[in-house]
């Protein structure tokens, strides 16, 4: 499942839509997915809240569920920057071509062990995976 499927499953979801409630002022600010076996149909889903400076994590496989909300890792007074999914230049598929291409050019001979990959929007850079 691609991300932008995910967030589509989720944001269409009954517990996207009751949590919404309660959360109207959050925002998209990640997509995050471990590359292993047990978790390539996995997309986990952030969203931010400033009004309690907290982050909702939803993961998305063949059900939805929420983890419970947690601080957020970012330096003091920063906003945590929201994500604009038609911004996004490259789809998560394109992402993961382009980082193995780099690995095997640049790291050939180097074994990864565990993969991940992110999109978010980092203020110096803006969004990229």
């Amino acid at each position: 499942m691609h991300h932008t499927e995910a967030v589509n499953k989720l944001e269409k979801s009954k517990e996207f839509d009751s949590w919404k409630k309660t959360h109207k002022d959050a925002y998209l600010v990640h997509f995050f997915k471990m590359l292993d076996k047990a978790n390539e149909k996995l997309w986990q889903i952030g969203y931010y809240s400033p009004k309690t400076n907290l982050i909702s994590v939803f993961i998305v496989n063949g059900a939805i569920t929420k983890s419970e909300d947690s601080e957020v890792f970012k330096e003091q007074k920063k906003l945590v920057q929201p994500l604009i999914l038609k911004d996004a230049v490259i789809d998560d598929i394109k992402a993961l071509e382009t980082a193995n291409k780099i690995l095997n050019e640049k790291y050939k001979g180097s074994t990864v062990f565990k993969s991940f990959m992110i999109l978010q929007n980092i203020d110096a850079v803006g969004q990229v995976w």
